[in-house]
């Protein structure tokens, strides 16, 4: 996998996202069957999405950004 961490900044909030390679999402309550990015904004952990091999660090900010973007202007952010 290309990128495993990334750590950014955008529109004021703190993103961190981290490849769970092992399955497991919230403290093992969640088992997962294939790699996924999971991501915090300001240190609240969302639902993940999917982790690919050739994942770079700009095709994951992008995608996160899109994510949260929508989810803003839907008004659950």
């Amino acid at each position: 996998m290309a990128a495993e961490k990334l750590k950014f900044t955008h529109a004021g909030r703190t993103f961190e996202c981290w490849v769970d390679a092992q399955g497991e999402v919230a403290g093992g309550l969640s088992r997962l069957s294939s790699p996924m990015w999971v991501v915090a904004v300001d240190g609240v952990a969302h639902a993940p999405f999917d982790a690919t091999p050739d994942d770079t660090t700009e095709d994951v900010r992008r995608k996160i950004v899109e994510w949260y973007d929508a989810e803003k202007g839907g008004g659950s952010a």
